[in-house]
């Protein structure tokens, strides 16, 4: 699977019911920081892991951010989960350019697709999982 049919296959789930813009972002920022939390707390499950790319990848379209070629900075994903709520909350509420939150998704994603590595799947792997769990909890009629 690639990062662009997962992004799109993720958007089905997503649960706007009526939410303004500002208030999926801040409900995204939120639900990757608890992610990457539970994560850690299992012990690096595949499962879990999946779920931090589901916030990230919805965080990713949410502000407009592109994937860009090149090494991005590598860092440990609780720590990057922290960093971009810092950034969401300055151009929240702050009035700050979104760049930075954009910039620091991109590099959670690269530090992602290093864990699914590190745990023996691709990345395309870790998302096709991620997409099977959200089918079965959220089923198309």
């Amino acid at each position: 699977m690639t990062p662009e049919q997962y992004s799109e296959e993720i958007q089905r789930t997503w649960q706007t019911d009526g939410l303004t813009w500002r208030e999926q972002v801040c409900n995204a920022t939120l639900g990757l920081v608890g992610e990457a939390q539970e994560y850690e707390d299992s012990q690096l499950s595949v499962d879990e892991l999946g779920d931090v790319y589901f916030y990230t990848y919805t965080l990713r379209r949410l502000l407009g951010g592109k994937y860009k070629a090149g090494h991005r900075k590598l860092s440990h994903y609780s720590e990057l989960a922290g960093w971009i709520a810092e950034a969401v909350k300055k151009h929240l509420f702050h009035g700050e350019s979104p760049g930075e939150a954009r910039e620091l998704v991109e590099d959670l994603i690269y530090t992602l697709h290093d864990c699914a590595r590190t745990e023996r799947y691709t990345p395309g792997e870790v998302m096709e999982m991620n997409i099977q769990k959200l089918r079965k909890r959220y089923p198309t009629e």
